[in-house]
Parts: C-alpha cells; sequence; structure tokens
C-alpha cells in the first residue's frame, strides 16, 4: 500500500536513488582498499557491511583489489570484518589461491596467516565438539592428537597434487576392472564421494609427516616460513594483552 502523497515513480526514483549510493559507495570502498585508506574504508565498512564482498565494475571486491595493490592495513581490516578470502580475483582464481602464487608479498602473507589461524581455531572446535581425544591419520592411519595434527578441507586434500597421484594409484591397483579405463578425475570424483560419505567432521586430519610429504604448499603457498612469523607474532602478541 502507497501512502499518500507517494506514488509508485516516487518509489522507484528513491530506489534507484539509493542503489546509485550504494554502488558509489563501493566504488570509493573499492578505492580506499586500494589506496589502503583504512580510517575511510573502515566508515565506510560500518555504514555498508553487506557491501564488503561486492564486486565493483573492475571486477574487484574491496579484499581483491586491497590484496592486488599489496594494501597490508586494509586486507588485515577486511578480513576482521568478515570478508570472504573466496571472492575472485580478476584471473578468476579465489583470493586465497592468489595468495598461495605470490613471494615476498605482504598482503598475501597476511591473508594465509589469518586462514591458517581460522583452521586452528575450527580445528580445535572440531575435536571439542565430537568430543575426540585422539584419532587416527587420514592419510597413513598413524595415531595423532590435536597437536600433532593440521585440519585441511577437502577441496586442498584433492587438489592435484603428489598425494591425489597416490590416491588413484591405489584405487587402481584396488579395483583395476572398474577404474583401469578411467579419467583421473573421475577416480578422484569417486574417492571424494565417498570420503565425504564417511567424514563424521567433513574435515581431513593429517599427522606433521604426512604434512610435510604432500600438502605443505596446499596449505602455505610459497610463502610458509613468513606465515609461521606472523601467526607467532600474532601469538605473543595475544599473550601481552591477555586477548
Amino acid at each position: 500500500m502507497v501512502k499518500a502523497g507517494i506514488n509508485s515513480t516516487d518509489i522507484r526514483v528513491l530506489s534507484t536513488s539509493n542503489e546509485v549510493a550504494k554502488m558509489d559507495s563501493l566504488t570509493e570502498m573499492i578505492k580506499y582498499s586500494e589506496t589502503g585508506e583504512t580510517d575511510k574504508l573502515k566508515i565506510l565498512i560500518t555504514e555498508y557491511p553487506d557491501l564488503i564482498d561486492k564486486p565493483g565494475d573492475n571486477g574487484l571486491t574491496p579484499l581483491t583489489a586491497a590484496l592486488k595493490h599489496n594494501r597490508t592495513d586494509a586486507v588485515m581490516l577486511l578480513l576482521n570484518q568478515g570478508a570472504s578470502r573466496l571472492t575472485q580475483m580478476e584471473d578468476g582464481l579465489s583470493a586465497l589461491e592468489w595468495a598461495k602464487r605470490q613471494t615476498g608479498h605482504g598482503a598475501s602473507t597476511i591473508l594465509l596467516a589469518w586462514d591458517y589461524l581460522d583452521r586452528l581455531y575450527e580445528a580445535a572446535g572440531l575435536w571439542k565438539k565430537h568430543g575426540i581425544k585422539e584419532a587416527y591419520c587420514d592419510v597413513c592411519t598413524a595415531r595423532i592428537t590435536e597437536e600433532e595434527s593440521t585440519m585441511l578441507r577437502m577441496d586442498e586434500v584433492f587438489a592435484h597434487g603428489p598425494y591425489t597421484e597416490q590416491l588413484i594409484k591405489q584405487a587402481v591397483k584396488s579395483f583395476p576392472a572398474d577404474l583401469e579405463k578411467k579419467k583421473k578425475s573421475d577416480i578422484l570424483k569417486t574417492i571424494r564421494e565417498q570420503i565425504e560419505k564417511s567424514s563424521v567432521t567433513g574435515r581431513y586430519f593429517v599427522c606433521n609427516q604426512c604434512m610435510e610429504s604432500f600438502f605443505l604448499p596446499v596449505v602455505f603457498g610459497k610463502s610458509m616460513d613468513a606465515v609461521f612469523a606472523i601467526v607467532e607474532s600474532m601469538f605473543e602478541n595475544t599473550e601481552k594483552t591477555g586477548n
């Protein structure tokens, strides 16, 4: 029902005006992400939180714009405000995957360190939620504890690499009649579906040795030492402040 004095045309004009204002704000948000003007960026995020993962005319979101221009403070702010690490860069890679391919790139290292810390917190929550005291490595079946393992997402486990090649060989050896003539991608799809159906947590838990053998590049890309340096610094600051 339209209030007296306001017709449908007025409503359409008002709606269009609001959308234009939001798009202008998104353009400004992306600009401040590119330039690293975090004070101005924070004001816009507070006013328009729903724009944080929206792409602008150039195809970049605020986070991918900050990442592309190596603005470490802006990347930290955007991650703190809940920006998704999976928004796409111009080449179609997610921000996270793009960061893994960089070297000597401070903003990428911040993003990878953030992802690693999130991984630790999520893993701790899963061990507690399911009452897990001790488990087995999903790669070699060695006994593991929370402190002696790393949690992986399924897309990381099945990223093409030495481990997926090993999985394919084992599967073909076990079921030659069914799998010998199938494409590798189809074999991996079948294996993944079976693992996901049987997984209680939806995650892969891997011992430190298997992590070093197969998955370090999958998690840290080319920046493992730099990521660990930032993570250690974050832990030290947390201990000092008590937060």
